[in-house]
């Protein structure tokens, strides 16, 4: 039996972490959440982890720098870029950063899926 892919929430918004939880779970994904980057890291550490979901917008270290520590790390899961702002320069960040894409909030949960099955085997 294969397990399941694992997919990591990093948000702050608790309210937006359960929703993206919700629309996972139904979907037969495992999901691990965090609140924020530092407990991200420690997630991460502890268990093997298909692909992160990561909001940018975040108190202290936000999801740019957080990607930017994985990349220095050598710790390679793709990532898809959260945020409720929508823009070329956010979006161009991202694509420097080695995002696979970019979502924008509120997350559409038939986009969202499609999206990680294309990722995700």
């Amino acid at each position: 039996m294969t397990s399941k892919p694992t997919i990591l929430v990093i948000d702050d918004n608790p309210l937006q972490r359960e929703i993206i939880k919700n629309i996972l779970v139904t979907a037969n994904y495992d999901v691990a959440l965090a609140e924020e980057s530092l407990e991200a890291v420690m997630v991460i550490a502890q268990q093997e982890i298909s692909l992160i979901l990561l909001d940018i917008e975040m108190p202290t270290v936000n999801g740019f720098q957080l990607k930017k520590f994985l990349t220095r790390k050598k710790i390679d899961i793709p990532v898809i870029f959260l945020s409720s702002h929508s823009g070329m320069g956010i979006q161009l960040m991202g694509d420097v950063l080695g995002a696979v894409n970019f979502l924008t909030k509120p997350i559409d949960p038939t986009k969202l899926l499609a999206e990680i099955e294309a990722i995700l085997p």
